[in-house]
């Protein structure tokens, strides 16, 4: 290798090998002709570094790239009850590569049978796997396809209506049948349901984000108020 007189001097340097086949090929400097000089800073012997600027093959071969993901069952994405539980990711990697999601589905397509009680469900941290599962639904089997569906008589119309406080009439209640009362907003607490002024129970998360009251009603028709109140104490302190 000449030495050059200018900075950022660079030699390209030829080196011939047989054929190989490999994933990765590591390139070592094992020796070097130290050079020194005079560091101004600090008055002392400073080595010069030496360094690959540039690395390349000729007749490279590189397999085309996936197109879509490796499907392989996986059992570190996600966990139930602390046990590791496989599932299999698929799509299309140009489009994960820009932010879109990929599909995730159990491996072998199995089944999954809880018994009745808690669960804890967990999926993996994105900045570990570089995976973040971001929505998942757990479903119950389908219905015979042969039997009807069995749709509640019960109707609704609303009374009134404002921003904390809505009234609704249901009717064609049957006995025995208890219908859901949905409010279509965000969930919260502060919403109480009431018949007759008595409370009927705490609302419960539906869909993921409303407030719901089951209705069992003795009565064909029932009128049931829905108070935020919360807002009461604003409207005082106002």
């Amino acid at each position: 290798i000449d030495d050059g007189d200018k900075p950022g001097h660079t030699v390209t340097v030829p080196v011939s090998f047989g054929p190989v086949k490999g994933k990765k090929l590591e390139v070592e400097i094992a020796t070097i002709r130290r050079v020194s000089s005079i560091d101004w800073t600090a008055a002392a012997p400073l080595d010069h570094p030496v360094a690959i600027a540039e690395l390349g093959i000729d007749d490279l071969t590189i397999p085309a790239p996936r197109t879509h993901i490796d499907e392989r069952c996986r059992k570190d994405l996600m966990t139930i009850d602390g046990q590791p539980y496989g599932v299999k990711l698929s799509g299309d990697i140009a489009e994960a590569a820009k932010g879109g999601a990929l599909a995730v589905s159990p491996c072998d397509n199995d089944s999954l049978e809880l018994e009745a009680g808690d669960h804890v469900v967990r999926t993996s941290l994105g900045v570990v796997d570089g995976i973040d599962i971001d929505q998942l639904v757990l479903d119950s089997p389908g219905e015979d396809a042969n039997r009807a569906p069995v749709r509640s008589s019960a109707a609704l119309s609303v009374l009134s209506e404002s921003s904390d406080k809505v009234t609704v009439k249901l009717s064609g209640l049957e006995k025995d049948s208890p219908v859901w009362l949905i409010l279509g907003q965000s969930f919260n607490s502060g919403w109480v349901a009431t018949v007759d002024g008595e409370q009927i129970g705490a609302g419960q998360l539906v869909d993921g984000f409303a407030n719901g009251w089951q209705i069992n009603s003795d009565d064909s028709s029932v009128v049931v108020e829905l108070n935020f109140v919360p807002q009461r104490r604003v409207n005082l302190a106002l």
